[in-house]
């Protein structure tokens, strides 16, 4: 009595390909992947395959054995299709010299059918026998390339390994067939159950692999994300240090873009006090009595304190480095502000500067931030007039609300920026200056993503530059 029986090994291989088919289908049931799909169609195939060869003899040889044999060959293909697919989807099961070889090994087949007069000769199985072995070692081969792709490689290794194991079987088999010792699947002799046995264990552990294998995969990519996510992390961090750094050296150079302007304007009141000064120590001296003179000679000297002090203390909240939280700002004290800062280069080049700013309205926002970026945007209108000596040069600030929104814009009448150039005017390190240093509408175009603002540039038909600065209206 046979304790293994060759067909029943058969079924049990076609019934173990079917339910790993309905199990992958029901866990990749409406996902677009094309190897899980390969892999069962695989399966299936295989399944219906080893059936059929069980019961061939009550069909025809054509159908029962050439049929079969084709079924087989393609379940094995469709199994290298799919490891290819785990890193690109390709539009075809096959590539074309695939199926041309499909189609010679069908050819070949119905020959040795007619030259065996319906009849499965040895020759019919060692050419079968040989033709599943060339395809082993063909998804050996196609193993290989995938391993790699992938660095958590362990199961498709693991694969490639009983790939080349099933060729070797193959070739055993194909030996026997040769000798003589025995050419039919189902010969109950010693060597050949040994052989289809160990294909049985080895074909049945390849098609259940597939889905441990596609679980390692999908955990594998889970970390890689999750590695991802934290170099992604660091890299934003990065990012905002980096922004920081450069906010700081952008609001250093705005301010000493203003130094000798400003220390021009201070020195004005500085040496307006020390007259006035002198001038009361003189009434003092010699008319004791008038205190008319010396009242007034007071009043001018406060007045001048107190410009000073006004240039003093808007230089110091501009570069100070600020950890405030976002508040309801003024727009009004924000321009004001920088205007004031920047009224005493304009006066010294000859540029007038108009406000037209009547409007009582506020904002969600860092003012020191705010004030930043509207002295940039000053800094650079004034730069460029100084460069294109403009006749009768001229700012003007325009603050409107538009749906909803608020709208600031800065427009001068200088040369404006090149047809076309205007798209790269926000990227880091352009300038539109010899000596610019590329970061100063990069910059602040990230402040104002802060705050849900953005800034963009108009070309002013008459010539010249205008920068739009937009807010949410806040109520």
């Amino acid at each position: 009595m046979q304790i293994i029986n060759i067909p029943s090994l058969f079924l049990l291989y076609s019934a173990i390909s079917f339910f790993t088919s309905i199990l992958l289908q029901s866990l990749f049931h409406g996902r677009k992947d094309a190897s899980a799909n390969l892999w069962i169609w695989s399966c299936l195939l295989s399944a219906i395959a080893t059936f059929g060869t069980v019961f061939r003899e009550y069909v025809p040889p054509l159908i029962g054995y050439t049929l079969m044999v084709a079924l087989e060959t393609v379940a094995m293909l469709l199994q290298s299709t799919s490891l290819t697919n785990l890193y690109k989807n390709n539009k075809s099961i096959f590539p074309p010299s695939g199926i041309y070889l499909l189609i010679i090994f069908l050819f070949v087949q119905y020959v040795l059918i007619y030259v065996g007069e319906g009849k499965v000769t040895p020759l019919m199985s060692a050419f079968t026998a040989v033709s599943w072995m060339l395809v082993s070692f063909y998804n050996t081969r196609s193993s290989l390339k995938v391993v790699k792709i992938f660095e958590n490689n362990y199961f498709i290794k693991f694969l490639m390994y009983l790939f080349f194991v099933i060729g070797l079987l193959y070739a055993i088999r194909t030996f026997n067939i040769v000798i003589g010792y025995a050419y039919l699947a189902f010969d109950q002799k010693l060597y050949n159950i040994i052989v289809y046995f160990c294909i049985f264990i080895f074909g049945t552990t390849r098609n259940v692999l597939y889905l441990p294998l596609r679980m390692h995969l999908a955990y594998s990519e889970h970390s890689r994300l999750n590695n991802l996510n934290i170099r992604l992390t660091n890299s934003l961090d990065e990012r905002s240090k980096m922004i920081s750094t450069l906010n700081k050296l952008n609001k250093n150079a705005s301010i000493n873009s203003l130094a000798s302007s400003v220390a021009h304007e201070i020195n004005q009141p500085l040496g307006a006090m020390k007259l006035d000064t002198e001038l009361a120590l003189k009434i003092t001296n010699e008319y004791p009595e008038s205190t008319t003179d010396l009242k007034e000679t007071l009043a001018s000297l406060n007045i001048n304190i107190d410009r000073a002090s006004k240039y003093i203390s808007n230089l110091a909240k501009l570069s100070q480095n600020s950890s405030e939280q976002n508040q309801t700002t003024s727009i009004n004290q924000v321009l004001n502000s920088v205007i004031n800062i920047s009224e005493a280069r304009c006066k010294k080049s000859g540029i007038q500067i108009k406000n037209n700013n009547h409007h009582n309205i506020f904002i969600n926002a860092i003012q020191s931030q705010v004030e930043q970026v509207f002295l940039n945007l000053l800094n650079n209108s004034i730069e460029e007039l100084e460069i294109s000596k403009s006749l009768n040069p001229m700012i003007l600030v325009t603050t409107s609300v538009i749906n909803n929104t608020i709208q600031i814009s800065i427009e001068d009448n200088g040369r404006g920026v090149n047809l076309g150039g205007s798209e790269s005017l926000f990227a880091i390190t352009h300038s539109t200056k010899v000596t610019g240093s590329g970061i100063g509408l990069w910059l602040s175009k990230n402040i104002l993503s802060q705050f849900d603002a953005q800034i963009w540039y108009e070309s002013v038909n008459t010539g010249g530059s205008k920068f739009i600065v937009q807010f949410p209206y806040c109520k």
